[in-house]
């Protein structure tokens, strides 16, 4: 195209201006034909992936399952034609082949949209499915009474829980367990039988919460009659607040985490990432190459 545009201007573009009108229009064509079939591949090769994957999907949404069956028909149907004709010239001259992406881009993208609405509606719902992708989502949401197939989803939501205890028959969470095999058993119990994967996900989030607060409190009685060092008192005194950053504990279930040394390098670093997080920040620690020192990104 750039070529032929340039000749525009030379002597010579006379002779073979009835050949180059002619390889303009077809150019132009290609082009606009490829930009359409490339945003219906891409949309229909990213909605293949989700639709296929779970044999749920038609009874969550039923209307857009029905709705990509058959676009996915005529867009094989158009693929096997090309195929059976594969020169640029026969493919753009296929009768209503542009017409007929135009219109499998229009409907992909109404699908898409839906799509997207659907996960919104469940993510806003449980705030935790924000740590999962589209796909599995969709399996989660299609294999809700499934708890087993859902259990490799837990890591994702629950940093530290890898698996849950439950009941083969009456369907009752009892305990958690972390990747390290720690297993901490729920003060109450979370029913999942005929709940909503969303409430039962949010009581088994309460739950883990309120069995972790309890623990706490009988770790600190326990803690209270040690024979601590005063120094050591006073630091973990001053842990949760950092210059004027404070927090609070969340209760979140981290498992069992390594032991932290502390070292005038580690009170500089809480600084940093507690000053970060406190102005609304993003903080983390990156090792300088071959040495013991480390940069905090901010």
């Amino acid at each position: 195209m750039n070529m032929l545009v340039g000749n525009i201007k030379t002597v010579l573009y006379e002779i073979i201006s009835q050949n180059a009108m002619s390889w303009e229009d077809k150019l132009n064509r290609i082009s606009a034909m490829f930009d359409v079939w490339i945003d219906v591949q891409r949309r229909w090769v990213y909605l293949e992936g989700l639709f296929s994957g779970s044999a749920d999907i038609a009874t969550l949404l039923p209307v857009e399952s029905a709705r990509f069956s058959s676009i996915s028909t005529e867009f094989l149907a158009l693929m096997k034609k090309v195929t059976s004709s594969p020169r640029i010239l026969d493919v753009v001259g296929m009768q209503g082949a542009q017409r007929l992406l135009e219109r499998l881009a229009d409907m992909l993208s109404k699908i898409q949209k839906a799509l997207g609405e659907y996960l919104e509606r469940e993510r806003a719902s449980f705030p935790r499915f924000y740590f999962v992708g589209d796909e599995d989502l969709l399996e989660i949401m299609g294999n809700s009474k499934d708890i087993a197939r859902l259990q490799k989803h837990l890591k994702k939501m629950f940093a530290g829980v890898t698996a849950i205890d439950v009941g083969e028959e009456d369907r009752i969470i009892t305990a958690l367990h972390s990747r390290e095999g720690e297993r901490v058993e729920l003060m109450q119990p979370v029913h999942t039988k005929d709940v909503r994967i969303n409430d039962w996900l949010k009581a088994f989030e309460s739950e883990m919460r309120h069995t972790l607060s309890r623990l706490l409190g009988t770790c600190l009685l326990h803690f209270a009659k040690l024979d601590i060092s005063l120094e050591y008192m006073e630091w973990l005194d001053k842990y949760p607040q950092i210059a004027n950053a404070n927090f609070f504990y969340g209760f979140e279930y981290l498992g069992i985490q390594e032991r932290l040394v502390r070292t005038p390098l580690t009170d500089r670093c809480f600084l940093t990432m507690t000053q970060a997080l406190h102005s609304r920040l993003v903080s983390n620690i990156i090792p300088l190459c071959d040495s013991l020192f480390f940069n905090v990104i901010i």
